[in-house]
């Protein structure tokens, strides 16, 4: 029986690398396979364990390496040409989300299909990181402050703070960090499980993947939840009052 990353997790404990059995790692290659995450990206996620127990076996701390005859080999399979949603299914999909009663889903599809935001982005984000301003602007901080140890953002110029679309105001977002704070506050999709690495972008794209394919019924494998972030940047270049290339950057990030 093949495992989900999120059984692996829950499976194995997390500070016994000694229970890892050659198995259970091959299983979680595979269930990275399934998920929209490009060849490269599953590549560093492989090469980050083979350090991790490599640098155990040799200091003695585990006995037998699980991922000596782990192998993985990137390739071009069409996974890394990501294609913008068309205006038909990008209008299909917000309506899907808009319609669903999953906040990852809903909420995800929004941030991501309005203003281009990294799926990590917006799934390892803290509650804290919303701000309501003086002048009632609803802001969306794009930062490292209050995110779990080992959660990351691709890379500096990452950080940034965004206004929140009306659209996904007008959809209720607010009164959903409203409800999660008033829970205690936190993480902001804390019903998305971690991962090994100790991030929530695996499962989530898992998650929003088999929506998409399911439910939206888009299934094409170029068009995935990161087209969002190519259909904004579209949206923004291509516009007759478009700002610079560099203006666009900084709002999406590069």
């Amino acid at each position: 029986m093949t495992l989900t990353a999120r059984e692996h997790h829950r499976a194995t404990d997390a500070d016994d690398m000694a229970r890892v059995s050659p198995e259970e790692v091959i299983d979680y290659k595979n269930e990275l396979l399934k998920t929209d995450l490009g060849h490269d990206t599953i590549g560093n996620h492989i090469a980050a364990l083979r350090t991790l127990f490599r640098y155990a076996k040799r200091n003695r701390k585990i006995s037998s390496d699980p991922m000596v005859d782990v192998e993985f080999h990137a390739v071009s399979d069409g996974r890394a040409k990501r294609l913008p949603f068309s205006p038909h299914d990008r209008e299909r999909v917000l309506q899907a989300a808009l319609a669903s009663d999953d906040p990852v889903i809903k909420w995800a599809n929004l941030l991501a299909g309005y203003q281009g935001m990294r799926l990590a982005e917006i799934v390892e984000a803290d509650c804290r990181d919303i701000e309501i301003l003086d002048d009632g602007l609803v802001v969306f901080h794009i930062r490292l402050d209050h995110r779990l140890p080992g959660m990351r953002l691709k890379n500096k110029t990452s950080i940034r703070s965004l206004p929140i679309h009306s659209a996904i105001l007008k959809a209720g977002f607010l009164d959903y960090w409203k409800s999660v704070m008033a829970a205690g506050g936190g993480q902001l999709f804390a019903q998305v499980a971690l991962n090994r690495d100790g991030r929530k972008s695996t499962n989530a794209s898992r998650v929003l993947g088999e929506w998409l394919r399911e439910v939206v019924g888009i299934t094409d494998p170029r068009f995935v939840f990161h087209s969002h972030r190519h259909s904004a940047k579209s949206i923004l270049r291509n516009h007759e009052e478009s700002p610079r290339v560099d203006l666009v950057d900084k709002i999406l990030g590069p």
